[in-house]
């Protein structure tokens, strides 16, 4: 199972972005409520909609989503592999 659950604070403004393919995504930064540790999600299409409509920094949330790895070839010829949180659903909590 790859599922993650999250509760936490949003730290900063989301960041929102639109691909060369026309894809949407939106990138915000959680902040555990013990302020210790900090998360980069990233939600697409009609999930970075509801973050550009619905979130706002400060705001204390919900976020279920997964993992998901990527690998890359750099212009030194290593491979990187890489680790992605991918927003699956997000809820302001009170």
């Amino acid at each position: 199972m790859n599922q993650i659950i999250l509760i936490g604070n949003i730290k900063e403004k989301p960041l929102f972005k639109t691909t060369t393919t026309g894809l949407n995504l939106a990138t915000v930064l959680i902040e555990k409520n013990d302020n210790s540790d900090m998360y980069q999600f990233t939600f697409w299409n009609q999930n970075s909609e509801y973050v550009k409509d619905n979130i706002k920094e400060g705001d204390k949330v919900i976020i279920k989503g997964h993992l998901k790895a990527n690998n890359f070839l750099k212009d030194d010829n290593e491979i990187y592999y890489r680790c992605e949180l991918i927003g699956d659903r997000i809820s302001v909590i009170n």
